[in-house]
């Protein structure tokens, strides 16, 4: 249902007027709340447009990278995930309308650069978890927004396995879910991987896919299929 010309208005004004204080003041915000890196990315979580529009006109930089515990990545756009989701779509396409982008590079300590896609990753775990036919169309509107932005689909450095595998799975678990790996496969996903390095040499995920088989189901399951 369409939102009230007059009710938009003020929502738009009261975002605007928080996200001001927010960007003004957010040396005392960070100090009651010193996980939050960004203002930007704050206003995204909660899926607060106008606000974001005026963060960015501030100037707030829209690819601000945290690295949390164990390594993992945060970005506005993969804190826009975690918006309610009638609210996603609209937020991530603010956030690439502005020139943020889901294609991270991360030195690890032995000098070897890696690529993610946070946003995708996040997107990706909680399809599984809110498969509700209802939310189908959101889910998959939101994932190939990020897809046709060039989301890393065959990235193998993820902390649950290339993309396509986990979905696999869940599809298989879930039937209602089969659409995600369906549309990670229409958009060249892979489940074994060959990755060359910038030293000539290869990193080689061939057989992934079985090894992640057998660790969630046995080797019985395998062997019979």
């Amino acid at each position: 249902m369409p939102q009230d010309p007059i009710d938009e208005q003020e929502q738009q004004q009261s975002e605007e007027q928080f996200a001001n204080t927010l960007c003004n003041h957010f040396a005392v915000f960070q100090h009651l709340w010193p996980w939050e890196w960004s203002p930007l990315a704050y206003l995204a979580s909660h899926g607060f447009v106008h606000g974001i529009k005026l963060c960015i006109a501030c100037g707030w930089d829209v690819n601000k990278i945290h690295v949390g515990e164990r390594q993992c990545v945060f970005t506005p756009l993969s804190r826009a995930m975690s918006t309610p989701l009638s609210r996603r779509l609209a937020v991530a396409t603010v956030l690439l309308e502005h020139g943020t982008t889901d294609v991270i590079h991360m030195l690890q300590p032995s000098g070897y650069v890696i690529q993610c896609s946070p946003a995708l990753r996040h997107m990706l775990f909680l399809h599984r978890f809110y498969p509700l036919a209802k939310d189908r169309n959101l889910h998959e509107h939101v994932i190939r927004l990020l897809l046709d932005h060039r989301s890393l689909i065959n990235s193998p450095y993820y902390e649950e396995d290339i993309p396509l595998v986990p979905s696999t799975f869940a599809a298989f678990k879930n039937p209602k879910l089969e659409w995600a790996p369906q549309l990670l496969s229409e958009y060249g996903g892979c489940l074994d991987l060959v990755f060359p390095r910038p030293d000539g040499l290869l990193d080689s995920f061939t057989g992934e896919f079985m090894e992640s088989c057998v660790t969630e189901y046995g080797p019985r399951y395998v062997n019979t299929r």
